[in-house]
């Protein structure tokens, strides 16, 4: 009982953190101009909004799949609910997606019992959207390379950095799995093993348990995941599309990638302040329209469609931490939260 005063302080500490950044997040954007912005889309701004809850809904479905046998102890729907909190939430937690992961593990607690499930469904769908977003990310640059790079107006020497930088994030994150699976029967070898280690050892073994004993399941999750990231990368295409310019879903892809990965680095940043800004200008000017008036209105909308996430996020929050507290109540269990 003696830690609870100190589990509730963390809890103060990171969620005034995430409302700073909220805070600073909110104080960068320039709601003139968005206003501006969005009235020259009109009504397309639905089909923006339409486009990504689509993509979350199958990022949301490939999720499920990863609980296994359990995935219908929660809804579709609670499910999504909780994914978007939790993402929403990564964006401005200095963790990043740590934090957001650490989240679901929290929210999901009243709907599965065993927390080792729960952990090992949200580990397993991170490792499922780094494999298919490299999978997909290696697919569109060779697509490009070998049809139509010269069409695209993308430079070609682009098209061979990016496919090497893919290759080589591909060949890394192999790497990391085939020392993970290293197993030693000396037990001085275990003894100076890290924490660290040993935890990314045994996610790496649930991850290849799931994929043995559920193929249908690992199936089901990279087919949903893949399409996460396909319907996801449309986003530019319809932008671009309301702004005057025409790219093809491949090129969408790849803008889009671009930017994720650029957001990755700098994922300590809390807010992403600037830096989706900076994937904009870089992923527009690879396919040759990077004149600063479309970087604006793209870079624009994208706040605007994250800013809409961000108000269902905090809705969606509310419905589910009173829905929670009732589970817990009805269930006999003890509410630590205020």
């Amino acid at each position: 009982m003696s830690s609870l005063p100190y589990i509730k302080i963390i809890k103060i500490g990171f969620a005034g953190l995430i409302l700073v950044s909220l805070f600073f997040f909110i104080r960068a954007t320039n709601f003139s101009e968005t206003a501006s912005t969005l009235t020259g889309v009109g009504f397309g701004f639905l089909w923006i909004v339409g486009i990504t809850s689509l993509a979350y809904w199958l990022g949301t479905i490939g999720w499920q799949y990863c609980m296994g046998d359990d995935r219908r102890k929660v809804s579709i729907g609670q499910l999504f609910m909780i994914r978007t909190v939790c993402e929403t939430v990564s964006i401005f937690n200095p963790a990043s997606i740590i934090g957001g992961d650490l989240l679901k593990v929290f929210l999901l607690k009243p709907y599965i019992d065993q927390q080792e499930t729960v952990i090992n469904s949200v580990v397993i769908s991170r490792i499922m959207m780094i494999i298919t977003q490299v999978f997909l990310l290696l697919t569109a640059f060779v697509w490009l390379f070998f049809s139509d790079v010269n069409k695209t107006g993308i430079p070609i020497h682009y098209v061979l950095y990016l496919l090497v930088f893919a290759g080589a994030a591909a060949l890394a994150f192999y790497g990391i799995l085939r020392i993970c699976s290293f197993k030693s029967s000396e037990s001085h070898v275990i003894g100076k093993m890290n924490l660290l280690t040993a935890a990314v050892r045994n996610y790496y073994n649930s991850f290849i348990d799931f994929y043995r004993r559920k193929p249908k399941a690992f199936l089901g999750a990279f087919l949903f995941f893949s399409m996460h990231w396909v319907v996801g990368s449309m986003e530019f295409c319809i932008i671009l599309y309301f702004l005057g310019y025409h790219i093809s879903v491949m090129e969408g892809l790849i803008m889009d990638m671009g930017v994720i990965v650029i957001k990755s680095a700098g994922a300590f940043i809390p807010g992403q302040l600037g830096i989706e800004e900076v994937g904009n200008k870089m992923v527009l000017g690879l396919i040759g329209v990077g004149s600063a008036s479309l970087w604006l209105s793209v870079s624009i909308l994208r706040r605007a469609r994250l800013l809409f996430w961000i108000l269902t996020g905090g809705l969606f929050y509310l419905l589910i931490y009173k829905r929670r507290q009732f589970k817990l109540k009805s269930n006999g269990s003890f509410i630590c939260e205020p």
